[in-house]
């Protein structure tokens, strides 16, 4: 059965910044927990979440990725990819 490609789901966007989920083995109904892109396209490299230096289980994801994206460690994708 042929496969289409779908937008992968945006998490948050924040300061110009958009994060969006990445799936595994590209099935939108099943989303990777701590795996993430800034490229919508999804050819980009993700990052894990758990690697970001304001990552802590007591904070809550959208918390973790705004404090990311301010601080610098997650920013938007070049234009010219």
């Amino acid at each position: 059965m042929p496969q289409m490609w779908v937008e992968p789901g945006l998490v948050i966007s924040h300061n110009g910044v958009s994060v969006y989920n990445t799936y595994r083995n590209d099935n939108y109904n099943d989303p990777y927990t701590y795996r993430f892109t800034t490229d919508i396209t999804e050819q980009g490299d993700p990052f894990d979440i758990r690697d970001l230096s304001c990552f802590s289980v007591d904070k809550e994801r959208d918390e973790i990725l705004k404090e990311a994206i301010l601080l610098g460690e997650i920013k938007a994708p070049a234009d010219d990819q």
